[in-house]
């Protein structure tokens, strides 16, 4: 019997190229795709009029988000010609996963790019293997060095959104490293959910005893969309509605104990890494040992 697999997340288009897709369906998941959240970018001419002035003291980019990469394409597009010799070309561009590290390489494939705008697209792009904030920041901290502690802290940008812990800077700060925090995209719920969700469950109405998992990719999704969940899945702890099972799967350790800690769900699978492959791993390893 196939496990049906919710992933609380829009999918890379087209869907069949999508990475989570194809994992899933390689281990004989059944994966749907629902939008949760609804990004909005903004100060993008604030980003503009950075990536104009070129790098200067600053020693690198920190980005741990795909819209934090598409807030720096598009502040590109506004640059135009009259950057004159700026050049981020040499400038590390740190990140937290493969997929915005994937995000950030392909804005130097962009259609409406000029060849003047490839000198101001990342190409250093590091730490894609790092996985989680505190991994990233304590590689970044390796990555420049030892610094003495008589000299000014090093600089670093940060495309930020509208929710952010502070681990980062934090670890950040302890090696000598300060950020220049700049928000780029902020984040709402998807006001289409309910009704996306209602149509997926209609075409799944057959299938009483077909098991879900429900992965969850983000602390932000998770608040706004728990209480609709609730309304069609019974989630440990018990919610009112008996429907239908589902077990829970986190897409990291930030994301599992938000869940656990700040929405009182159990969280039966977690990714060691937020990938296609580590939630795969994940929801393997929760079924061997149930």
């Amino acid at each position: 019997m196939n496990t049906n697999v919710l992933l609380l997340r829009a999918p890379t288009h087209p869907t069949e190229s999508d990475a989570y897709t194809r994992a899933l369906l390689d281990a004989h998941y059944t994966p749907i795709s629902i939008p949760v959240l609804e990004t909005v970018l903004v100060n993008n001419d604030e980003l503009a009029r950075r990536i104009r002035s070129g790098p200067q003291e600053i020693k690198g980019v920190v980005v741990t988000s795909a819209r934090g990469a598409e807030g720096w394409g598009q502040a590109v597009q506004a640059v135009s010609d009259e950057s004159g010799g700026v050049d981020w070309r040499a400038t590390p561009f740190y990140t937290v996963g493969e997929a915005t590290a994937a995000a950030l390489a392909a804005l130097s494939h962009s259609p409406t790019s000029s060849p003047s705008h490839q000198r101001l697209f990342p190409c250093d792009i590091r730490g894609a293997q790092t996985g989680t904030a505190a991994a990233l920041a304590r590689y970044i901290v390796e990555d420049q060095g030892p610094l003495p502690s008589t000299d000014p802290p090093l600089r670093m940008l940060y495309l930020t959104g509208d929710k952010n812990r502070d681990t980062l800077p934090r670890i950040l700060h302890d090696g000598g490293i300060e950020l220049d925090d700049l928000q780029v995209y902020a984040t709402q719920g998807s006001r289409a959910f309910e009704t996306d969700l209602q149509a997926i469950l209609k075409l799944h109405e057959a299938e009483e005893d077909t098991p879900w998992w429900i992965a969850f990719f983000a602390p932000s999704a998770a608040a706004y969309v728990l209480p609709h969940l609730r309304v069609y899945f019974d989630i440990l702890p018990a919610s009112a509605a008996l429907q239908r099972q589902a077990r829970i799967a986190a897409i990291g350790p930030t994301t599992g104990d938000f869940l656990r800690s700040e929405m009182g769900v159990h969280v039966d699978a977690v990714a060691e890494r937020p990938s296609a492959e580590g939630l795969v791993r994940a929801l393997r390893t929760a079924s061997d040992t149930r």
